[in-house]
């Protein structure tokens, strides 16, 4: 039940990360690469679906900043879109904050870390120093997930 003098926030859909959208088809899509056996074994993915991808894609343009860009896809279809930032510790930093600026904007405050839920799925936001380089990941899935059969 909602208090009388709180507003319900419209949850919107998880924004596009350059030109990769969660479910969308990946048809007509230029330069995806399968990754290779040995690093679908360094993913040490816990959960495999029916009919799952995951690509190489090329970079994507997110915040200004080209990310180094890996696809989930499930029927041809994104079900998942991982992007990669290595950088400067500030520059990391820098767009940590926008991104979480940008996010609770428009998702409403985290409850659980870096993790939003939107209308669609959830986004996650990760960052690591390393001395004086950072890296920053960004993990958007698909709430579909939750109706794909496992493997």
């Amino acid at each position: 039940m909602l208090w009388p003098f709180k507003t319900r926030v419209v949850v919107e859909p998880c924004f596009p990360i350059g030109q990769y959208v969660i479910d969308t088809k990946i048809d007509g899509l230029q330069g995806l690469a399968p990754l290779s056996a040995a690093e679908l074994v360094a993913l040490n993915t816990a959960v495999q679906f029916q009919d799952e991808q995951i690509w190489h894609a090329p970079d994507a343009d997110f915040m200004g900043l080209k990310w180094d860009t890996i696809l989930g896809t499930v029927g041809g279809a994104i079900y998942k879109i991982a992007i990669q930032w290595t950088g400067p510790r500030h520059h990391v930093g820098k767009t940590y904050r926008d991104i979480l600026i940008y996010c609770t904007k428009y998702y409403g405050k985290s409850k659980k870390g870096m993790l939003w839920d939107t209308s669609d799925g959830n986004i996650v936001v990760d960052s690591t120093n390393i001395g004086d380089k950072g890296v920053l990941n960004v993990f958007v899935t698909t709430r579909r997930v939750r109706q794909f059969k496992r493997i």
